[in-house]
């Protein structure tokens, strides 16, 4: 097996607080219809960001390291490990271009969004507040399927009369990016199992920066290849072929 190990600290959603350092009260028990209308809010640059809290699962320290993924969308930063689900993280700045000016003083956090049985995080410079729709006006854009930015964004709050408006996000939208791996199981159900399923033996590799590995059970030797003769039949990214006792 091999393991991402990082080191964070988690936080409840409940718990959220401007830039991790005021902490607020946890709002009252309610259904799932209830929770719906709540929403928690975050920041990326000087924009506010918010998404149901009915899709937050936690949130928590940005991890030291990240596993880079081959032909992967500049907005997917990477994998990271956490307690044995795999989490692939979107940079929201990356999709809205611009938006992050200095990013090295910012102790930044990783919003764990679920949708169903999937489940991705979202790397935000800082976390907000909680507040219910009920309180707000919302205003409902109207998509372009064609512009990235507008399918994610799919309306407004305007909170305090106006004064400060507040972008809602879609999860359903956001899983459905491009290229990003849709982790398979909720991490609640991951996370109340001690079983994480069958075992299996792997064989692990390096490509440039990522780590891969194979299914024992999938290889049938490793040899080392001197160079490829056959280069007649290269195409895209296949090199050729070699002659390997008659095959």
């Amino acid at each position: 097996f091999m393991s991402i190990e990082t080191e964070m600290t988690d936080m409840d959603m409940a718990a959220m607080a401007g830039g991790g350092t005021a902490a607020l009260a946890a709002p009252p028990p309610a259904s799932a219809e209830a929770e719906a209308g709540i929403y928690g809010t975050f920041f990326v640059g000087e924009s506010e960001f918010a998404i149901s809290v009915a899709s937050i699962q936690e949130v928590v320290n940005e991890p030291k390291h990240f596993t880079d993924m081959p032909l992967s969308p500049d907005y997917l930063i990477g994998l990271f490990n956490l307690r044995g689900v795999i989490i692939p993280v979107v940079d929201l700045a990356t999709i809205f271009t611009g938006m992050r000016e200095d990013s090295a003083s910012l102790e930044r956090k990783v919003a764990i969004i679920e949708h169903g049985e999937h489940c991705f995080g979202l790397l935000v410079d800082r976390t907000g507040d909680v507040f219910n729709a009920k309180d707000a006006e919302r205003s409902v854009f109207s998509r372009n399927s064609g512009d990235l930015r507008e399918t994610i964004v799919d309306g407004v709050f305007k909170l305090e009369s106006g004064k400060r408006l507040v972008q809602v996000l879609d999860p359903f939208e956001l899983l459905s990016l491009e290229k990003l791996p849709r982790v398979a199981g909720a991490l609640n159900s991951a996370l109340s199992r001690r079983a994480r399923g069958r075992r299996k033996q792997c064989i692990s590799f390096h490509v440039g920066t990522s780590v891969c590995a194979f299914d024992m059970t999938s290889i049938k030797e490793i040899v080392e290849l001197d160079r490829i003769d056959n280069t007649a039949l290269a195409s895209d990214w296949t090199l050729g072929a070699i002659e390997l006792r008659g095959t």
